[in-house]
């Protein structure tokens, strides 16, 4: 919890992503994302099947068919995450607790 009440930026970001895929069920990135905020959570069955889900839906991904492909996709998107974290850019659990909750 944060100690100021507010709600943290991580289950905030889940929430909104949830009602995103409630109006586009079929959106890729947007279930990538929830994906990444719940693996940040620790919720890892739940950030697997939004990442398969992402796959389903990625019209590009569709052409992916060997299991090699799909291992390429799971390097290039763990290089993704590497990149975005030293940069600073994305979802942390450990996000500073004195801007928990600040919009």
């Amino acid at each position: 919890g944060c100690p100021s009440g507010g709600r943290p930026p991580v289950p905030r970001a889940e929430h909104f992503l949830r009602s995103s895929l409630e109006l586009r069920p079929e959106a890729s990135d947007v279930r990538y994302l929830l994906g990444s905020a719940l693996q940040t959570q620790g919720k890892h069955a739940e950030a697997m099947y939004q990442y398969c889900a992402a796959l389903v839906f990625d019209p590009e991904v569709k052409q992916a068919t060997k299991p090699e492909e799909f291992a390429a996709l799971g390097r290039v998107a763990a290089e993704a995450q590497a990149v975005a974290k030293a940069a600073g850019v994305g979802a942390r659990s450990d996000d500073d607790l004195e801007t928990c909750g600040q919009e």
